[in-house]
């Protein structure tokens, strides 16, 4: 951004770690590294003169911030990684003699963990380097989701509810859709207490007594689409309107892939096409007609 000329740098940031024990990935805060401080300090000053402050000591900088950040692969699960190369590079050698092979190789333990939690997961055919990837396996390289939401997809394609099982994927993938307030943000504990107490009610209206999170997002979703689509209605009923235009994206995004992936057939080909029109539509329309959108969802 040219006009910046003052940047304030906290010296810490998010990112995405996974917990190998746990098998779950957490978005943390951590200290940034000594060369993301360096990129952050050249934001100011691009076209003329410019100030960094930066909200830690030299001392701590230099002894305490680590140089350079962790390699994504060794902060991220290798489920995805290892379904890729077992794939594309299989002719080549084993997995994990490849993956060592990377610039910053993951530990042993840790590529054999994967193959385990594959083969629990049905993505793989056998609990060793010599399975197949499995069907469920080629799915999940090509869908921008987690392992266990394409098996909800397969499954709700099984029982005939695909169209409810890619928005249900789809709105566990993105961010929570409901508004959560921030005492971080909301100094006033009234005003905080009363925003609480909006989102937990907005919870309840859409769970509907069924006391599950998936339904309760496809329940907001397909009043979303049943709404006039406006900011206003989004915020009334303590929604982002940001992710659920995000959650249009996505829900569109697994539409496609999946046209191309499955070999789907009458109803569920038909279903597929009318959800990857669904970003466009809603875009590009003056006013959809709300009975269109509707149409798409089972009842």
């Amino acid at each position: 951004i040219p006009d910046v000329r003052f940047v304030i740098d906290s010296g810490v940031h998010r990112s995405v770690f996974y917990d190998d024990k746990r098998r779950i990935q957490s978005l943390l805060c951590t200290w940034c590294s000594q060369a993301s401080a360096k990129q952050r300090a050249g934001r100011s000053g691009r076209v003329a003169p410019g100030t960094i402050i930066f909200l830690f000591t030299r001392t701590f900088h230099a002894k305490c911030m680590p140089k350079f950040d962790d390699p994504e692969m060794l902060r991220v699960s290798l489920d995805k990684t290892v379904l890729r190369v077992k794939l594309l590079l299989r002719r080549f050698g084993r997995t994990s003699d490849l993956l060592a092979e990377s610039l910053s190789p993951p530990q042993p333990s840790q590529v054999h963990g994967a193959v385990r939690a594959l083969y629990q997961a049905g993505a793989l055919t056998r609990e060793d380097e010599d399975g197949d990837v499995s069907q469920l396996g080629r799915l999940a390289v090509d869908l921008p989701v987690d392992l266990a939401l394409v098996k909800l997809i397969l499954l709700a394609r099984a029982f005939g509810c695909l169209n409810d099982g890619i928005v249900m994927a789809g709105a566990l993938s993105v961010q929570d859709l409901f508004l959560m307030p921030s005492s971080v943000f909301v100094r006033d504990q009234a005003k905080y207490l009363k925003e609480l107490q909006a989102n937990t009610l907005s919870r309840i209206e859409f769970d509907a007594g069924c006391c599950s999170e998936p339904l309760m997002l496809l329940t907001a979703y397909k009043q979303w689409l049943g709404s006039d689509r406006h900011q206003r209605w989004a915020k009334n009923k303590n929604l982002s309107y940001a992710r659920l235009k995000q959650l249009d994206l996505l829900v569109a995004e697994l539409a496609v892939k999946l046209q191309t992936v499955l070999d789907a057939t009458g109803d569920d080909a038909a279903l597929l096409v009318r959800l990857s029109r669904l970003h466009t539509l809603c875009v590009h329309a003056t006013s959809p007609k709300r009975e269109v959108l509707l149409d798409i969802f089972s009842n």
